[in-house]
Protein backbone atom coordinates (compact mmCIF):
# COMPACT_ATOMS: atom_id res chain seq x y z
CA UNK A 1 0.00 0.00 0.00
CA UNK A 2 1.43 3.44 -0.99
CA UNK A 3 1.18 6.71 1.40
CA UNK A 4 1.93 10.00 -0.18
CA UNK A 5 0.42 13.75 1.08
CA UNK A 6 -0.65 16.16 -1.19
CA UNK A 7 -2.05 19.82 -1.17
CA UNK A 8 -5.18 20.63 -0.27
CA UNK A 9 -5.73 22.48 -3.43
CA UNK A 10 -5.40 19.59 -6.16
CA UNK A 11 -6.64 16.90 -3.72
CA UNK A 12 -10.07 15.54 -2.17
CA UNK A 13 -12.46 12.82 -0.45
CA UNK A 14 -15.77 12.77 -1.55
CA UNK A 15 -18.62 10.61 -0.27
CA UNK A 16 -21.93 11.15 -1.99
CA UNK A 17 -22.40 15.12 -2.58
CA UNK A 18 -20.11 16.33 0.29
CA UNK A 19 -16.49 16.73 -0.41
CA UNK A 20 -13.40 17.22 2.40
CA UNK A 21 -10.25 18.31 1.41
CA UNK A 22 -7.57 15.72 2.00
CA UNK A 23 -3.95 15.81 3.55
CA UNK A 24 -2.89 12.11 3.23
CA UNK A 25 -4.43 9.19 1.48
CA UNK A 26 -3.64 5.50 1.23
CA UNK A 27 -4.84 3.00 -1.41
CA UNK A 28 -4.37 -0.29 -1.58
CA UNK A 29 -5.17 -3.27 -4.45
CA UNK A 30 -4.57 -6.81 -3.08
CA UNK A 31 -6.22 -9.66 -5.24
CA UNK A 32 -6.52 -13.64 -3.83
CA UNK A 33 -5.21 -16.53 -5.25
CA UNK A 34 -7.37 -19.64 -6.28
CA UNK A 35 -5.15 -22.73 -5.14
CA UNK A 36 -5.96 -24.91 -8.65
CA UNK A 37 -3.10 -27.77 -7.82
CA UNK A 38 -4.38 -31.57 -8.77
CA UNK A 39 -2.76 -34.88 -9.41
CA UNK A 40 -1.58 -33.31 -13.21
CA UNK A 41 0.07 -30.83 -11.60
CA UNK A 42 3.98 -31.19 -12.52
CA UNK A 43 6.97 -30.81 -10.10
CA UNK A 44 6.14 -30.11 -6.23
CA UNK A 45 4.79 -26.67 -7.10
CA UNK A 46 1.42 -25.26 -6.61
CA UNK A 47 -0.89 -24.06 -9.24
CA UNK A 48 -2.60 -20.90 -8.92
CA UNK A 49 -5.41 -18.51 -11.19
CA UNK A 50 -5.55 -14.96 -9.71
CA UNK A 51 -8.78 -13.93 -7.60
CA UNK A 52 -10.78 -11.01 -6.73
CA UNK A 53 -9.56 -7.93 -5.76
CA UNK A 54 -10.28 -5.80 -2.63
CA UNK A 55 -9.44 -2.29 -2.70
CA UNK A 56 -8.76 -0.55 0.39
CA UNK A 57 -8.52 3.59 1.10
CA UNK A 58 -7.18 5.63 4.17
CA UNK A 59 -8.65 9.07 3.96
CA UNK A 60 -6.52 11.80 6.05
CA UNK A 61 -8.75 15.11 6.69
CA UNK A 62 -8.81 18.29 8.06
CA UNK A 63 -12.71 18.43 9.87
CA UNK A 64 -13.92 22.07 9.99
CA UNK A 65 -15.82 21.85 13.28
CA UNK A 66 -19.22 22.91 11.55
CA UNK A 67 -18.54 20.20 8.80
CA UNK A 68 -20.81 16.81 9.17
CA UNK A 69 -19.22 13.34 9.34
CA UNK A 70 -19.24 11.49 6.66
CA UNK A 71 -21.57 8.44 6.69
CA UNK A 72 -20.39 5.22 8.03
CA UNK A 73 -20.95 1.35 6.94
CA UNK A 74 -22.95 2.52 4.14
CA UNK A 75 -22.20 2.17 0.46
CA UNK A 76 -22.00 5.36 -0.97
CA UNK A 77 -20.51 7.13 -4.23
CA UNK A 78 -16.47 7.65 -3.12
CA UNK A 79 -14.25 9.48 -5.19
CA UNK A 80 -10.59 10.34 -3.55
CA UNK A 81 -8.20 12.33 -5.97
CA UNK A 82 -4.84 13.08 -5.35
CA UNK A 83 -1.68 14.70 -8.08
CA UNK A 84 -4.09 14.09 -11.14
CA UNK A 85 -5.28 10.77 -10.09
CA UNK A 86 -8.85 9.70 -8.98
CA UNK A 87 -10.00 6.53 -7.77
CA UNK A 88 -13.94 5.96 -7.80
CA UNK A 89 -16.52 3.49 -6.73
CA UNK A 90 -18.90 2.64 -4.25
CA UNK A 91 -17.36 2.60 -1.13
CA UNK A 92 -18.05 1.72 2.52
CA UNK A 93 -16.36 3.51 5.88
CA UNK A 94 -15.05 0.72 8.02
CA UNK A 95 -13.36 2.93 10.95
CA UNK A 96 -12.64 6.41 11.81
CA UNK A 97 -9.98 7.55 14.23
CA UNK A 98 -10.22 11.55 15.52
CA UNK A 99 -7.36 13.65 16.71
CA UNK A 100 -7.57 17.07 18.18
CA UNK A 101 -6.01 19.35 20.41
CA UNK A 102 -6.29 23.07 21.62
CA UNK A 103 -3.62 24.65 19.48
CA UNK A 104 -4.29 22.32 16.01
CA UNK A 105 -7.01 21.51 13.67
CA UNK A 106 -9.47 18.45 13.90
CA UNK A 107 -7.80 15.43 12.09
CA UNK A 108 -10.09 12.73 11.35
CA UNK A 109 -8.76 9.61 9.23
CA UNK A 110 -11.62 7.38 7.57
CA UNK A 111 -10.81 3.73 6.41
CA UNK A 112 -13.00 1.75 4.18
CA UNK A 113 -13.06 -0.47 1.24
CA UNK A 114 -14.32 -0.75 -2.10
CA UNK A 115 -17.24 -2.52 -3.08
CA UNK A 116 -17.21 -3.79 -7.19
CA UNK A 117 -14.87 -2.02 -9.69
CA UNK A 118 -13.00 0.92 -9.43
CA UNK A 119 -12.72 3.61 -12.20
CA UNK A 120 -9.21 4.75 -12.11
CA UNK A 121 -8.58 8.37 -13.89
CA UNK A 122 -5.09 9.89 -14.60
CA UNK A 123 -5.40 13.79 -15.61
CA UNK A 124 -3.18 14.71 -18.94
Amino acid sequence: MSKAIFSTTSSFFQQGSTTYYLTGLEFGENYDSIETTDTNTTGDGKEYLGGRAERTFKADIIMDVSASDCTMNSSLATTASFEGKTYAGLGTLLTKTVQGSIDDAVKVSYDGRFNGAVTVTNKP
